[in-house]
Protein backbone atom coordinates (compact mmCIF):
# COMPACT_ATOMS: atom_id res chain seq x y z
CA UNK A 1 0.00 0.00 0.00
CA UNK A 2 2.88 2.64 1.01
CA UNK A 3 4.81 1.67 -2.16
CA UNK A 4 1.78 2.19 -4.12
CA UNK A 5 1.12 5.58 -2.53
CA UNK A 6 4.81 6.71 -2.90
CA UNK A 7 4.56 5.55 -6.82
CA UNK A 8 1.39 8.01 -7.12
CA UNK A 9 3.37 10.87 -5.30
CA UNK A 10 6.42 10.46 -7.50
CA UNK A 11 4.03 10.51 -10.76
CA UNK A 12 2.47 13.42 -9.63
CA UNK A 13 5.51 15.30 -9.21
CA UNK A 14 6.79 14.62 -12.53
CA UNK A 15 3.62 14.94 -14.29
CA UNK A 16 3.44 18.85 -12.25
CA UNK A 17 7.40 19.22 -13.64
CA UNK A 18 6.32 18.51 -16.91
CA UNK A 19 3.32 20.95 -17.20
CA UNK A 20 5.61 23.81 -15.46
CA UNK A 21 8.27 22.45 -17.92
CA UNK A 22 5.40 23.25 -20.71
CA UNK A 23 3.68 25.92 -19.40
CA UNK A 24 7.52 27.99 -19.83
CA UNK A 25 7.77 26.34 -23.39
CA UNK A 26 4.56 27.85 -24.37
CA UNK A 27 5.42 31.24 -22.67
CA UNK A 28 8.86 31.11 -24.58
CA UNK A 29 7.48 30.46 -28.05
CA UNK A 30 4.50 33.24 -27.51
CA UNK A 31 7.57 35.78 -26.35
CA UNK A 32 9.15 34.92 -29.76
CA UNK A 33 6.36 35.12 -32.17
CA UNK A 34 5.56 38.38 -30.79
CA UNK A 35 9.08 39.63 -30.86
CA UNK A 36 8.79 38.26 -34.97
CA UNK A 37 6.23 40.55 -35.49
CA UNK A 38 7.30 43.34 -33.38
CA UNK A 39 10.91 43.74 -34.77
CA UNK A 40 9.81 43.95 -38.88
CA UNK A 41 7.13 46.34 -37.85
CA UNK A 42 9.60 48.81 -35.51
CA UNK A 43 12.52 48.47 -38.41
CA UNK A 44 9.79 49.88 -41.29
CA UNK A 45 9.03 52.24 -38.92
CA UNK A 46 12.60 53.26 -38.36
CA UNK A 47 13.41 52.57 -42.27
CA UNK A 48 10.09 55.28 -42.84
CA UNK A 49 11.16 58.08 -40.05
CA UNK A 50 14.44 57.98 -41.72
CA UNK A 51 13.58 58.51 -45.28
CA UNK A 52 10.79 61.43 -44.60
CA UNK A 53 13.47 63.33 -42.49
CA UNK A 54 16.01 62.76 -45.79
CA UNK A 55 13.48 64.36 -47.78
CA UNK A 56 12.47 67.07 -45.19
CA UNK A 57 16.44 67.79 -44.72
CA UNK A 58 16.98 68.78 -48.49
Amino acid sequence: MQKERDARGVLEREFEAHQLADRDRHERERQARLYQMVVPVLMGLLAAAISAWVVVAK
